[in-house]
Formats: C-alpha cells, sequence, structure tokens
C-alpha cells in the first residue's frame, strides 16, 4: 500500500511539472491608436484591437495554432487618438509569433461612415515580436497609427 502511494505521487509530481513546462504567460497591451483626422461631430469612433499569436509551423516543431483575441474601445466625438488598455491574450505555448492589429469604424447612429485600418507601411507601428519579447514588456505602452 505505501508503495502505490508513493508511485502515485511520484506520477503526479513528474506529470505536474511537465504540464508546468509548457505554460504560457498572459500577455498584456496597452496605449494609443492615431486616426488620421479626427472624429467628426455627431460620429463615435469604435476601435477593435486584435492581438494575434501565431505558433512555429510544425516543421520547425510547433501546432501552427493561431490565437486572436478582440478588445473593442468607444472613443468621443472630435478624438483624433484613442487610448486602449488590457488587450489580453494567452498563447497555447511559450513560443511563436505575436503581432497586434487595428481598426476603427466611424459611426454615425448604426452605420458605419468610415472605416480605418492599421497603416501597414508606416515604419513606426509595432511589428510582430517573439513570444519571449512580447512577455518581457514589448506591447506596453505602443502607439499604432491607422489609415
Amino acid at each position: 500500500m505505501n508503495k502505490m502511494f508513493l508511485m502515485s505521487v511520484m506520477f503526479l509530481m513528474v506529470f505536474s511539472v511537465a504540464a508546468g513546462a509548457q505554460q504560457a504567460q498572459t500577455i498584456s497591451s496597452g496605449g494609443k491608436v492615431c486616426l488620421p483626422e479626427e472624429c467628426p461631430a455627431g460620429s463615435i469612433p469604435v476601435l477593435t484591437v486584435k492581438l494575434i499569436w501565431k505558433d512555429l509551423e510544425a516543421s520547425a516543431g510547433g501546432t501552427g495554432r493561431e490565437i486572436i483575441e478582440e478588445v473593442v474601445f468607444k472613443g468621443m466625438e472630435g478624438d483624433r487618438e484613442i487610448k486602449f488598455y488590457n488587450a489580453r491574450i494567452t498563447p497555447s505555448f511559450p513560443r511563436g509569433r505575436v503581432s497586434i492589429d487595428a481598426k476603427c469604424e466611424i459611426k454615425r447612429g448604426e452605420s458605419v461612415a468610415r472605416t480605418y485600418e492599421t497603416d501597414r507601411d508606416n515604419k513606426n507601428n509595432p511589428a510582430p515580436v517573439s513570444y519571449e519579447g512580447a512577455a518581457k514588456g514589448g506591447f506596453s505602452d505602443l502607439k499604432i497609427y491607422l489609415k
């Protein structure tokens, strides 16, 4: 009986260590999104921020899996910058790359008057970073430009 108990405890310890070795840290992001022009009177900017984690490809020892988390923020008429905070993603594994994308719809009532998206040509926009870089705060205090 004692031997069986000891083996059970050892199995649980080994399993716990193995499971814990693959846990990834939740990555948080925050900052400002800059619109190309002021939000017109009578309109509200609705910002969608996406955090995207992409695992390594299967040929590189990963799964190729992708996880996308979206957070929505509302601004006010006259805004040229919209602050976002607490955008979070928890990757499946502590590897791969993390990127951020933003889109802002200028809404007048229920209809969308205009849509702005991340300016991919703007070199000041954050580039995708490794999981390690993102976990070390690589996605905090960002400034994202839309066009």
